[in-house]
C-alpha cells in the first residue's frame, strides 16, 4: 500500500515532517554519492588550506618581509648618483635605491647658492649703505644716502624673501621604463654646504590599489611584458612627482622585475583548482549542476547547461580576480563591466531555466522528472534524441570568452573589456537556449510517459 505521503510535493513533504527520509519522493541517499561527498569535502578544505596559506606569503611579502637597507657607504655605486643595491625584484618586493640627494638635485643646490650669493651680497650692500650714513652727519648728501640705504634694504628684503621661497623638500617617484609609478618619498632638499655622500631609500614596490588610475596601467605594462621565465629587463628611475621622465643621470639599467614565483603560482592554482573541484563533486549529485536532485542512488538526472555555465563564469571571474589581486595589489575597479554582465547573463540565464523546468506545485516538470542522464557532455549538447544546434552554439561561445578571459588576465594583468556587440551575442544565444527548452521539455515529457498513456 503506498505511504499517504507519496503524493505530497517534495518540500511540502520536507517541511511536514523535517526529514526529508521518511517521505517516499526522497529516500536515503546511497553509498556512491556519500563517498563522493566526502571526498569532494576534503578537496574543499584542502583547496581553501592551500588558497591560505599563498595568501599568507603574499601578506608576508608585502607587509613582514621588508628588510632594512645596507650601511650607507656600503655596496654604493663607484660612479654616478642613482644605483640599487639588488638586480631582480618582484612587484610586492622591497627596493633599496642608494642616490646622492646633493647630486640628484644639483639645479635646486646651484639654485639656492646663487640666491644665497645675492642675499650675501645685499647685506653687504645694506652694511656699507648704513655705515655710509651714519659718517654723513649734517652733509648736503645725508638724503641720498638715507636713499641707498632704502635701496640696500629692498634689495636684501628681496633676495631673502627670494631664499625663502625655494622648495626645502620633494617629492621623487620612482620611475619603470621611463613611466612614473606614484611609489616614491619626500626627500629634503640639501643645502650648498651639506657633504655630497650616499644615501639609502627603501621603497616599497607596491602599486596603486586602483586599478584604473595611470600609475597602476603603467605598472601593469611594465609586469604585461614579463617572458615564460617570469621576469624580464626594465630599467629604473627617479623623477620629481609630476614629470613625465625621469631626471637625466637618475637610471639604472639592466635591473629585472618578476610579476610572480612559478613555485608559489603554482601553489595557488592547484589549490584553487582543489577548491572548485571540491565544490563540484559536492554538487555533483545535487541541483547546483544538474535539473533536479536524484531521488535515488539509482537516479540520475540530467545536467544543466545553464547551471554549468554559472559555475564556468564564477570560477573564472574569482580566479582571475584573485590573480590580479596578488600579482599587481590592485583590487579596486578590476571587476569589469562586461565581466559583471556576462555574470549577470548567465545568472538570468540559470533562473529562467529553473523557472522553466519547475512547477509551483510539483516542484520539477515531468520532463526534469523523467529525463535520465546519458554523460555529461551528451546532456549539455544534446536535446535528448540529438546533438542540438543552439547548445552547441551556447556552449561554443561561453568557451571562447572564457579562453580570451584567461589570456586576457595571465598575459595583461587585467580582465578583459568585452565589447557590447560580444555581450549581446551572448545574450541572444542564452536566450535561443531558453527559448527551446520549452519544446524540449514537452519531447522529453512525452517520451518519458508510457504507450498509450
Amino acid at each position: 500500500m503506498p505511504s499517504r505521503n507519496s503524493n505530497l510535493p517534495p518540500l511540502a513533504c520536507e517541511f511536514r515532517h523535517r526529514r526529508p527520509r521518511r517521505c517516499d519522493a526522497h529516500p536515503k541517499e546511497g553509498k556512491s554519492g556519500t563517498a563522493m561527498k566526502r571526498l569532494g569535502a576534503w578537496f574543499a578544505l584542502i583547496g581553501v588550506l592551500v588558497l591560505v596559506v599563498v595568501l599568507g606569503n603574499t601578506a608576508y611579502a608585502i607587509f613582514g618581509s621588508q628588510q632594512a637597507c645596507p650601511p650607507v657607504g656600503r655596496q654604493a655605486p663607484a660612479t654616478g648618483f642613482v644605483g640599487t643595491s639588488d638586480e631582480k625584484f618582484g612587484s610586492n618586493d622591497q627596493l633599496c635605491i642608494a642616490w646622492r640627494p646633493k647630486a640628484y638635485f644639483a639645479k635646486e643646490v646651484q639654485a639656492q647658492s646663487e640666491v644665497e650669493a645675492l642675499v650675501t651680497k645685499a647685506k653687504a650692500a645694506r652694511d656699507a649703505a648704513d655705515a655710509a650714513l651714519a659718517a654723513t652727519g649734517a652733509a648736503t648728501d645725508r638724503p641720498a644716502r638715507e636713499n641707498a640705504l632704502k635701496t640696500a634694504q629692498t634689495d636684501l628684503a628681496s633676495a631673502e624673501a627670494k631664499l625663502s621661497g625655494l622648495p626645502k623638500d620633494a617629492r621623487v617617484v620612482l620611475f619603470v621604463e621611463d613611466k612614473p609609478t606614484e611609489i616614491g618619498f619626500v626627500a629634503r632638499v640639501p643645502a650648498p654646504a651639506d657633504a655630497d655622500a650616499w644615501e639609502w631609500r627603501p621603497i616599497p614596490l607596491r602599486a596603486s590599489e586602483d586599478h584604473n588610475s595611470e600609475a597602476a596601467k603603467a605598472w601593469r605594462e611594465v609586469l604585461g611584458g614579463v617572458s615564460l621565465e617570469g621576469s624580464r629587463p626594465v630599467k629604473v628611475g627617479l623623477g620629481d612627482f609630476e614629470a613625465k621622465l625621469p631626471r637625466r643621470g637618475a637610471s639604472i639599467e639592466g635591473l629585472k622585475v618578476s610579476a610572480f614565483e612559478y613555485a608559489w603560482l603554482a601553489v595557488g592554482g592547484v589549490g584553487f583548482l582543489l577548491t572548485m573541484a571540491g565544490l563540484v563533486m559536492l554538487g555533483w549529485r545535487t541541483r547546483m549542476l544538474r535539473v533536479r536532485k536524484p531521488d535515488s542512488d539509482e537516479d540520475n538526472p540530467i545536467f544543466s547547461l545553464a547551471r554549468l555555465q554559472m559555475v564556468w563564469w564564477f570560477a573564472l571571474s574569482l580566479a582571475g580576480f584573485l590573480f590580479v589581486w596578488l600579482t599587481t595589489g590592485q583590487w579596486i575597479g578590476v571587476m569589469t563591466p562586461a565581466v559583471v554582465g556576462l555574470l549577470g547573463i548567465s545568472g538570468v540565464s540559470g533562473l529562467a531555466a529553473v523557472a522553466i523546468d519547475t512547477t509551483p506545485a510539483t516542484g520539477p516538470t515531468a520532463a526534469a522528472r523523467g529525463a535520465q542522464s546519458s554523460g555529461f557532455f551528451a546532456d549539455i549538447l544534446s536535446d535528448g534524441e540529438t546533438i542540438a544546434l543552439h547548445r552547441v552554439q551556447m556552449f561554443a561561445w561561453t568557451l571562447v570568452l572564457g579562453l580570451i578571459f584567461v589570456w586576457t588576465v595571465v598575459s595583461k594583468y587585467t580582465m578583459p573589456a568585452f565589447d557590447p556587440t560580444l555581450l549581446a551575442l551572448s545574450g541572444i544565444v542564452n536566450g535561443l537556449y531558453l527559448g527551446f527548452k520549452f519544446p524540449e521539455n514537452k519531447a522529453t515529457a512525452a517520451a518519458a510517459q508510457p504507450d498509450g498513456a
